[in-house]
C-alpha cells in the first residue's frame, strides 16, 4: 500500500496558528516518514509589519526581508524540531500563488496551513489559506486556532 503523504508543505507567516499548523505537520511527517517543507513568502511590499521587520535606512529592503525570514524559519524549525527543508521566497505575486507554485514544482502531497494569518490585506481579499485550498494541486489541511 502506498504511503499517503511523502512531501508535506507548511507555509508560515510566523503567526501562532501557523506554528500550530507546523506542529500538526510535524506529527504527520513523522507518522508517514514524509519530507517536510517550511516556506515563508515575503510580499514585494509587506503590510502590517512588526518593528523587527522594518529595514534600516542603509539596507536593501529585499535583502533585509529575506534575511529576517530565513532567520525566523531557522528558529521555528529548530524550536519545533521539524528537520524541514526551509525556503524564504521574495515575490511580487501573492503568497497564495507562490505556495501553489511551490507545491506543484516540488510534487507536494499535502499542504498544512493555518486558517488565520495577519495583515489588513487578508481581511480585505480573503485568507491565503482559502486561496491555497481552492487552487492547490494536492490535499490541503487547514488548521484552526485552538479555542
Amino acid at each position: 500500500m502506498p504511503v499517503p503523504y511523502q512531501r508535506i508543505l507548511v507555509p508560515t507567516d510566523f503567526s501562532p496558528t501557523a506554528e500550530l499548523a507546523a506542529r500538526r505537520a510535524k506529527d504527520l511527517a513523522e507518522r508517514f516518514r514524509a519530507e517536510l517543507h517550511l516556506v515563508h513568502v515575503v510580499a514585494h511590499f509587506p503590510q502590517d509589519l512588526g518593528v523587527d521587520w522594518i529595514p534600516p535606512e542603509h539596507e536593501d529592503p529585499k535583502r533585509f526581508y529575506l534575511e529576517q525570514a530565513r532567520r525566523r524559519l531557522r528558529e521555528l524549525d529548530e524550536r519545533l524540531g521539524l528537520g524541514a527543508t526551509r525556503l524564504a521566497i521574495f515575490s511580487s505575486h501573492s503568497a497564495r500563488q507562490e505556495i501553489v507554485t511551490y507545491a506543484r514544482e516540488k510534487l507536494i502531497d499535502l499542504i498544512v496551513v493555518g486558517s488565520h494569518g495577519h495583515g489588513i490585506l487578508s481581511a480585505l481579499f480573503g485568507s491565503t489559506a482559502a486561496g491555497v485550498a481552492r487552487d492547490a494541486p494536492c490535499d490541503v489541511w487547514v488548521v484552526r486556532p485552538r479555542a
